[in-house]
C-alpha cells in the first residue's frame, strides 16, 4: 500500500491519488452521510422508545462507516456488509494471539476481498460512474504514469481496513465521551466550530489506533531523547501517548474541547499537534471522510436521544494495537411519569 513505500514510489503513488481524494469529493458525501445517520437513527429509535437496551456499537458505529464506504465506492450496500464481515475476520487474524485457525481464515478473506476488488475495477472500467473507484480507474487515462490493477487493489483494501474498524470505535469513544460528560455535550449543540472541537478531543483523548502500524526503519544509529535507536531498528510511534503527552497537551487526561476550538484540524489553540492520523507524507488520506462521519453523527444522535444513558458496561475487543468495541449496550433515562 501506499503506506508501506518511501519515496519516491510514494511521491508517484499519493500524486495519482490525492486529486481524488481532496476535501472537495469527499465533502460531496456529506448530504449521503447525513442521510444515511437519520436512516441508522430513524431503525433503533422504537426500541429505545419502549426502553429496550440497543447495541449501538454493532447498530450504529459499525454500520455509519460500511454504508459511507458503499457510498464512496459505488458498492451495493449487501456487497459492503459482505466485505465488512470479511474485514471482522482478517482483523482478528491480526492479533498477536491469532491462532493457527484464524491465521487461515484471515488469508481465505483477504483473498475474497482482492478477488471482489479486481472485479470491481473492471466492472468501474467498463461502465463508470461519480464514485472514487471510478475515478482512480479512469482519471489517470491519458496519463504516462497511470495506477496498475495491483496498485488500485492496493489502495482500495488500505482504505478499507484503515478506515472501518478505526471510525467505529471513534464514533463509540464519542459516544461514550457524550455519556460521560454531559457537561460537554453543549459542544455538538453549537456551531459546526464547536462540533468539531468535540471531534477532534474524541481523536486526540481515544486515538483508536494505539500505536503506527506502518514501522520505521533506523537507517543509522540515532540517540532520540536519550535513547539510542540502532540502525535498522523497527520503531513504532506510540501514537496514544504521543497524544496524551503532558508537554503537548496540559493536564492530558482531561477531555476538554476547548483545546481544539477555531484551529485548523488536528491542531490545538497553542499548536500542538496530535498524531491520530499520523503526520507527514503518511498522513491518512480518509482522515476528512472519518472526521466528517463523527461531525454528522454526534449533533444528530444528541437531537434524538438527549437522555441516552449506558445500559451495561460496553464490551471492548482484545486487540494489541486498535482500541474497539464488541458491544456499546445504551437505553434511554425512563421520562418522568412513566
Amino acid at each position: 500500500t501506499v503506506a508501506m513505500k518511501d519515496p519516491p514510489t510514494h511521491t508517484r503513488l499519493r500524486r495519482l491519488i490525492s486529486p481524488d481524494f481532496t476535501m472537495r469529493q469527499v465533502d460531496n458525501l456529506r448530504p449521503s452521510i447525513a442521510r444515511i445517520v437519520a436512516e441508522r437513527l430513524d431503525g433503533i429509535a422504537p426500541a429505545l422508545e419502549r426502553g429496550d437496551a440497543v447495541d449501538l456499537h454493532r447498530e450504529f458505529a459499525l454500520a455509519l462507516p460500511m454504508l459511507a464506504f458503499a457510498e464512496l465506492f459505488g458498492l451495493p450496500q449487501d456487497d459492503m456488509f459482505g466485505l465488512a464481515a470479511g474485514i471482522g475476520t482478517i482483523v482478528e487474524g491480526l492479533g498477536p494471539h491469532a491462532s493457527d485457525p484464524q491465521l487461515a481464515a484471515a488469508d481465505a478473506a483477504s483473498a475474497r476481498v482482492q478477488a471482489y476488488f479486481g472485479d470491481l475495477i473492471q466492472r468501474k472500467r467498463t461502465d463508470p460512474c461519480h464514485d472514487i473507484v471510478s475515478m482512480l480507474v479512469g482519471a489517470h487515462d491519458d496519463d504516462v504514469d497511470t495506477l496498475s490493477d495491483e496498485e488500485l487493489i492496493s489502495m482500495l483494501w488500505g482504505m478499507l481496513l484503515g478506515g472501518f474498524a478505526t471510525t467505529a470505535a471513534t464514533i463509540d469513544h464519542a459516544v461514550l465521551a457524550m455519556l460521560a460528560y454531559p457537561e460537554q455535550r453543549h459542544w455538538v449543540q453549537e456551531d459546526a466550530k464547536g462540533v468539531k472541537a468535540f471531534v477532534e478531543e474524541v481523536l486526540r483523548r481515544d486515538s483508536p489506533v494505539l500505536f503506527s502500524v506502518t514501522p520505521r526503519i533506523a537507517q543509522r544509529d540515532i540517540e532520540l531523547g536519550g535513547v539510542v535507536i540502532p540502525k535498522n531498528a523497527d520503531v513504532r510511534v506510540l501514537i496514544a501517548a504521543s497524544n496524551r503527552d503532558p508537554d503537548a497537551f496540559a493536564d492530558p487526561d482531561r477531555f476538554d474541547p476547548a483545546r481544539f476550538y477555531g484551529t485548523n484540524p488536528g491542531m490545538s489553540t497553542d499548536g500542538k499537534i496530535m498524531l491520530t492520523f499520523g503526520h507527514g507524507i503518511h498522513f491518512c488520506p480518509g482522515a476528512q471522510l472519518a472526521r466528517m462521519q463523527l461531525a454528522e453523527s454526534l449533533p444528530q444522535i444528541q437531537a434524538r436521544f438527549p437522555t441516552l444513558t449506558l445500559a451495561k458496561q460496553p464490551t471492548r475487543e482484545p486487540s494489541a494495537f486498535l482500541r474497539t468495541f464488541r458491544a456499546l449496550p445504551v437505553r434511554l433515562h425512563a421520562q418522568r411519569g412513566a
